[in-house]
């Protein structure tokens, strides 16, 4: 074979190796956020949701990554097994949230007060809505006057067997409450309250339960 013959073919040989991916990890071909990027996506591509995977990396460059056993294309060392679930992570993330008891479409991503009845806002994540669609919740109007009120009326609510929590509103006299008994009434919790001397608008108190409330509790009754 002639000399001029054989340094051309020897050229295209040269330059097809260059343009070769084989090139690129020999060298390192591309920038550092190439490399990050075509590391990276080799989990995505491979992952699906709930699916463990199985990969290898370098320990002395993590963003070098690669489905098979291999060497790093930067050090030369075997890349060593790992496991991921890049899916499952993500589903597992707990957003946080606040709520009202009695309104649950009022949620808002911070503190404060429910705009329909002005009840204080609680804090709930994600994985606790599950749960509370199981329990029963309900409210009524309770009348009172003041914090003493309030212990009252909310100790009355919580004596009714499978109530969990029992929340009154000074200002909207709004009662809320939770209970875990999913056949539990709003009439048996309110003849509680009554027979403690609150009126509310499913039943009336007695006159004699009335007027042992102390002076400061001693709401305005409307008239019968």
């Amino acid at each position: 074979m002639k000399l001029p013959a054989f340094l051309s073919i020897l050229t295209i040989i040269v330059l097809l190796f260059l343009k070769s991916p084989l090139y690129g990890q020999c060298h390192g071909g591309g920038s550092s956020q190439n490399t990050k990027d075509t590391h990276s996506k080799v989990l995505a591509d491979a992952a699906t949701p709930s699916d463990e995977i199985i990969f290898y990396a370098c320990p002395m460059h993590p963003e070098i990554k690669s489905l098979k056993p291999e060497i790093c294309s930067k050090c030369g060392m075997n890349l060593e097994q790992k496991k991921a679930n890049i899916y499952k992570s993500e589903q597992q993330k707990d957003s946080v949230y606040y709520t009202c008891s009695m309104h649950p479409a009022a949620n808002e991503n911070k503190p404060g007060n429910c705009s329909k009845c002005g009840m204080e806002l609680i804090k709930k994540s994600s994985t606790e809505s599950a749960t509370n669609e199981t329990k029963n919740n309900f409210s009524f109007r309770v009348s009172g006057n003041c914090g003493m009120c309030k212990t009252r009326i909310e100790k009355a609510a919580k004596s009714v067997n499978g109530v969990s929590s029992a929340n009154w509103n000074e200002e909207t006299k709004i009662l809320a409450v939770v209970s875990e008994n999913k056949s539990l009434e709003a009439k048996t919790v309110s003849e509680a309250i009554a027979a403690g001397g609150y009126d509310n608008e499913h039943k009336t108190a007695q006159d004699e339960a009335y007027n042992k409330l102390p002076g400061c509790c001693k709401y305005e009754r409307e008239k019968k």
